[in-house]
């Protein structure tokens, strides 16, 4: 298993980019996002609030998602960001959320999540180079959102958590098209890197609440699909 560009606090490691990029992928949007439920974790903004300054262009990527991606539903509101990074504290337990805008309120107010990344206290958290980030060093893990599929770009590319104590990646799917497909038919997918197979990994489905979990142990490419 393995697989955005604002900024939180969480393990550090020097920011690498998910491989070789090209295709749009998302959308231009005002930087505007709210941490997690961490109290070790903050978010800023790459814009001003307000300022209409925008993240610096469209999100890319290189290669396919599984053409059996779900989508966002018709009446999905926009999310908050669709790039953005976190900084992450080796042996610190970190969360990260991204958050659907507030369809009910004006501007750019914080609604459902759509997205959490749990990192645990004793995770332990490899660089790309597959040497072990020292005890409270920070790492800046990079994400990349679509704007239309359940797809997400995580960075620095290869950098990975070791043995049996990896991340857990949450997907909210109250938004979700299913097109007519029972939610336990929903896995989340893995490119470990571009051009490369995509695999369904073992997913757990909270069909009650519309919810995917997975471990994740590896920074790459992820979508939810069937």
């Amino acid at each position: 298993m393995r697989f955005m560009t604002l900024t939180v606090m969480a393990l550090a490691l020097p920011i690498a980019a998910c491989g070789d990029i090209q295709g749009p992928i998302g959308e231009t949007d005002i930087a505007l996002a709210r941490g997690g439920n961490s109290t070790t974790t903050t978010l800023t903004t790459d814009a001003t609030v307000g300022s209409g300054a925008v993240n610096d262009g469209p999100i890319t990527y290189a290669g396919d998602v599984p053409p059996a991606t779900i989508t966002h539903s018709a009446d999905a509101p926009p999310l908050q960001t669709y790039r953005t990074s976190f900084t992450a504290i080796q042996g610190e337990g970190n969360t990260f959320v991204v958050f659907y805008r507030d369809p009910w309120t004006s501007g750019n107010n914080q609604g459902d999540w759509y997205l959490k990344i749990d990192i645990p206290s004793d995770a332990e958290l490899l660089n790309e180079n597959g040497v072990p980030v020292p005890v409270g060093e920070a790492v800046e893990i990079t994400v990349e959102l679509d704007s239309t599929r359940f797809f997400v770009q995580f960075g620095p590319h290869g950098s990975t958590f070791l043995g049996r104590k990896p991340a857990l990646l949450h997907f909210n799917l109250r938004y979700a098209d299913y097109q007519g497909l029972d939610l336990d038919a929903l896995q989340v997918w893995y490119q470990p890197n571009v051009a490369e197979t995509w695999t369904a990994q073992p997913t757990e489905v909270n069909a009650k609440k519309h919810r995917l979990l997975m471990y994740l142990d590896h920074f790459s490419n992820y979508a939810v699909a069937w």
